[in-house]
C-alpha cells in the first residue's frame, strides 16, 4: 500500500462509512460467538493502522501484526501493548494461541504469494473451535486505480474464497458478498477511472476520501442495514466478500437472518411460492422442451420426484403420471389443483414402489437441497423403481452463469438449498447409478440449470 494511503487510513478509518460498517458486522459475529462474555484472544493479521484493534480491545487481548513499518508506526500511536512486524505467511506465534484471527483486506496483496499458505498459518495459531473472520475485495471486473494504490494482486469471487478457506482446513460458517447498495456508484467510478487512465487524464486515485457528513452517514446506514440481512449466504453480489469460518470438525450454524425467515415463511405458502417461481422462471418456458421430449414417449409411466404442487403434471396423461413430494402442504395443493392426476406424500430416499415399474423418472430441483449422502439415496431409489430400459431426467440449480444476472444471484443467495453444485458435481452423483447419454445447460427466466438424461447402468456381469 502506498505510504500516503496509510496516512489517509489513519485519519479516516474511525468515522469512514466503509470501515464502520465492516466493524459492525465483525462485532455482530463476536457477540454471537461469545455468549458467555468471557475475555477473548485476538490476532489482527494485517492490522494496518490499528482501527480494528480498537474494537477488538473491548472484548479481550489483541495482538496486531503487519509487514509495513508505516502501518505499525501509526498503530503504535494508539499505544497497543502487542504489535509485531511480520508476514501473515510466516506468523512468529505459537500454535493454538487465539480465539479469533481477523484478516481484513490483506490476502489480496501483491506481497502475499500464496493465500492457502497464509490461511494455514491462521489455522495453526487458532485454538480448537477458534474463529476466522476474513474480508477480501470482489470481482476482477471492479479493478481500478484504487487497486493500484493498495497494491492489489487479485480480486475474488465467493466460490474462490470458500475453496481457499476450505483447502486450509476450515469449515465455513457463512460467506457472501457485501457492499451491494454502493456497487452502482463504485462501478461508475471504475468506468470513469479506467477511461481517464486510457487517455492519460489525471493519476491513480483512492476510493477512500473525505465525504460530506450526511453522505457518509447515509452510506453507513445503508451498509449497516445490509449487515442485518447478511445471514448465512450473504448478498448475491457486492464489491467485497465476508467470510466467517471455524477451526474444527464441523461449523456452527448461525441464526437465520430476517430475510431468510421471510423466505422460509413464503416457501410454506404453495400458491404464493408458485406464483413467484412462475414470474422468475418466465412461465417455466425453459423447461417446456424437456417436458415435451418426455411426453413424446407414448404410454410411458412417469414418476415426478419432488413434484411440489404438480406444476408439470399437465404435460402427462393422468393415467401415466405419479407425483411425490415430502411436503404435505404442497401435495394437498397439487391434489386440489390437478385432481385427475396421482400425487402422494413420500420421502424420495425411501420410495414406496415396487422395483422396475416406471419408464421415466424425473427429478426437478431437489438434489440441491440434499447433501451427497441423501442425494445418492434419491438417485439410487430412482434407479431401483425404473425399468432396465427406463430413462432418468434430472435438472438442478447451478451457480448463476452470468456475473450480471443480479436477480438470479439474489434468488440463489436466498434459496433454502444449501447444496447448489457445479454441473460436474451433479454428474458424479448421477453416474454412480446411471450412464449419462446427454447433458446440457438451460436458462429458465433468471435461473440457470443443468439437465441430464441417462439410463440405468447394466447389472449384467462382464
Amino acid at each position: 500500500m502506498d505510504k500516503k494511503e496509510y496516512e489517509s487510513l489513519h485519519e479516516l478509518e474511525d468515522e469512514y462509512w466503509w470501515h464502520r460498517a465492516l466493524r459492525n458486522i465483525i462485532e455482530t459475529d463476536l457477540l454471537k460467538s461469545n455468549e458467555s462474555n468471557e475475555p477473548l484472544s485476538f490476532l489482527d493479521a494485517g492490522c494496518g493502522t490499528g482501527g480494528t484493534m480498537k474494537l477488538l480491545e473491548g472484548y479481550g487481548k489483541v495482538v496486531g501484526i503487519d509487514r509495513s513499518e508505516v502501518a505499525l508506526h501509526y498503530a503504535s500511536q494508539l499505544e497497543f501493548p502487542s504489535l509485531a512486524q511480520g508476514s501473515v505467511s510466516y506468523l512468529p506465534l505459537q500454535d493454538n494461541s487465539f480465539d479469533f484471527v481477523i484478516s481484513l483486506d490483506v490476502l489480496y496483496h501483491m506481497e502475499v504469494n500464496d493465500e492457502v499458505e497464509a490461511l494455514k498459518e491462521f489455522f495453526r495459531v487458532l485454538k480448537p473451535r477458534g474463529h476466522l473472520i476474513l474480508h477480501l475485495p470482489a470481482f476482477e471486473k471492479l479493478r481500478g486505480s484504487h487497486d493500484e494504490i493498495v497494491h492489489t494482486r487479485r480480486r475474488y469471487t465467493r466460490d474462490e474464497v470458500e475453496a481457499l478457506v476450505t483447502k486450509a482446513g476450515f469449515n465455513v460458517k457463512r460467506i457472501g458478498y457485501r457492499n451491494f447498495v454502493t456497487l452502482p456508484l463504485l462501478f461508475l467510478n471504475r468506468v470513469s477511472g479506467n477511461i481517464k487512465a486510457r487517455f492519460g487524464i489525471g493519476s491513480a486515485a483512492s476510493d477512500m476520501t473525505t465525504l460530506p457528513l450526511p453522505l457518509n452517514q447515509l452510506l453507513f446506514g445503508l451498509t449497516k442495514l445490509e449487515n442485518f440481512t447478511f445471514g448465512k449466504k450473504g448478498l448475491p453480489i457486492g464489491s467485497s466478500i465476508y467470510c466467517s469460518a471455524v477451526k474444527g470438525d464441523s461449523a456452527d450454524i448461525d441464526d437465520p437472518s430476517v430475510t431468510t425467515l421471510c423466505i422460509d415463511a413464503l416457501a410454506k405458502q404453495p400458491v404464493m411460492f408458485d406464483a413467484i417461481r412462475w414470474v422468475l422462471e418466465a412461465g417455466f418456458h425453459g423447461h417446456h422442451p424437456i417436458l415435451n421430449k418426455m411426453r413424446a414417449q407414448q404410454d410411458a409411466k412417469v414418476l415426478d420426484i419432488g413434484c411440489g404442487t404438480g406444476i408439470f403434471s399437465p404435460f402427462f396423461e393422468t393415467s401415466s403420471y405419479t407425483g411425490i413430494d415430502i411436503d404435505e402442504k404442497y401435495i394437498d395443493r397439487a391434489k386440489a389443483k390437478y385432481p385427475e392426476h396421482s400425487f402422494q406424500e413420500m420421502d424420495a430416499t425411501k420410495l414406496q414402489f415396487d422395483p422396475s415399474i416406471f419408464d421415466i423418472c424425473f427429478i426437478s430441483g431437489i438434489i440441491h437441497h440434499l447433501d451427497d449422502s441423501s442425494a445418492s439415496k434419491v438417485i439410487s431409489e430412482a434407479r431401483r423403481v425404473l425399468k432396465t430400459n427406463g430413462c432418468i431426467v434430472v435438472w438442478e440449480d447451478i451457480p448463476t452463469q452470468s456475473s450480471w444476472n443480479i436477480v438470479g444471484r439474489t434468488i440463489h443467495s436466498l434459496d433454502k438449498g444449501d447444496f447448489i453444485r457445479q454441473p460436474g458435481d451433479y454428474r458424479q452423483l448421477i453416474e454412480a447409478e446411471f450412464d449419462i447419454e446427454q447433458s446440457r445447460l438451460m436458462r429458465s427466466g433468471f435461473m440457470d440449470y443443468v439437465v441430464f438424461f441417462g439410463r440405468p447402468k447394466s447389472t449384467d456381469p462382464k
